[in-house]
């Protein structure tokens, strides 16, 4: 059978034989409704492990905050500065449209991105306090690169040419529940769907008994449905939070033109 080697069909053929293979004692056959090691690793998962989980994902759900807030900072930076310009009557530089859509990308799209990570290892490392910790830990430790690479790469005095802008838009509002609430969402999603994976497997591909179907099912949640979700909510917010002195079809415009940029963000 000459398959390449990424062929579906030899995926799931290899799948099949490593699940007959390493099947738990006591199932009749590969066909059971529930994937063998998703079935093992839930009936080891307790309460000692969800409580290390609960803490460790608040530990994670702080970095993404962090993270969520810096990038909404720098977009209103962004924001401030292409005002002083258009102000100015220059011309906006081109690689501000990439720059905001780099940053709407980070806000919006990455925490759902590693959310999706760090589901896909605790699926596929046993569910032990150690291996909860070390995990998500890295996948915290990944998302802090950007700040860790400028540290590296620039210097003191390129650092500190934000100052002067920082310091004009000094009066810049950054919404606190907003951050806060996109990074819980995320790691409640974790939790929810890492304590349920079993009922889910059977959800996701009651047929199969193999591991397949929850994970094109967590990618499609993490990478399409959630995003969307998410920015749809961001979209309700900036309406009601738009300025009084436009009519109703003005904010809703803006909310629509909104919700354009970070649907083109995630697509």
């Amino acid at each position: 059978h000459n398959l390449n080697e990424t062929d579906p069909t030899k995926a799931l053929c290899l799948a099949d034989i490593y699940c007959n293979e390493t099947r738990l004692a006591g199932s009749e056959s590969f066909h059971d409704s529930t994937c063998g090691h998703l079935r093992l690793e839930m009936s080891k998962f307790g309460a000692d492990q969800q409580c290390v989980l609960i803490f460790v994902l608040f530990l994670f759900a702080a970095i993404l905050c962090q993270d969520i807030e810096e990038t909404a900072i720098e977009e209103a930076l962004l924001d401030h500065k292409l005002e002083q310009i258009e102000s100015s009557n220059e011309l906006l530089p081109p690689s501000t449209h990439l720059i905001r859509l780099s940053l709407r990308v980070r806000r919006y799209i990455f925490p759902w991105v590693a959310a999706s990570a760090a589901v896909s290892v605790l699926i596929a490392d046993s569910l032990s306090a150690k291996n909860i910790l070390l995990n998500l830990l890295a996948i915290g430790f990944v998302t802090e690169t950007d700040n860790m690479v400028a540290s590296l790469f620039l210097t003191h005095n390129q650092r500190m040419l934000a100052n002067p802008l920082v310091h004009d838009a000094k009066d810049i509002k950054i919404s606190f529940l907003g951050s806060r609430a996109l990074g819980l969402t995320t790691v409640c999603s974790v939790f929810i769907l890492t304590n349920n994976m079993e009922q889910l497997e059977r959800f996701a591909d009651p047929d199969s008994g193999a591991c397949s179907g929850i994970i094109d099912m967590f990618a499609t949640f993490f990478m399409n449905i959630a995003p969307s979700v998410a920015i749809a909510v961001q979209g309700l917010a900036h309406f009601a939070s738009a300025e009084e002195k436009l009519s109703k079809s003005e904010r809703g415009l803006c909310a629509l033109l909104e919700v354009c940029r970070n649907a083109f963000a995630l697509f």
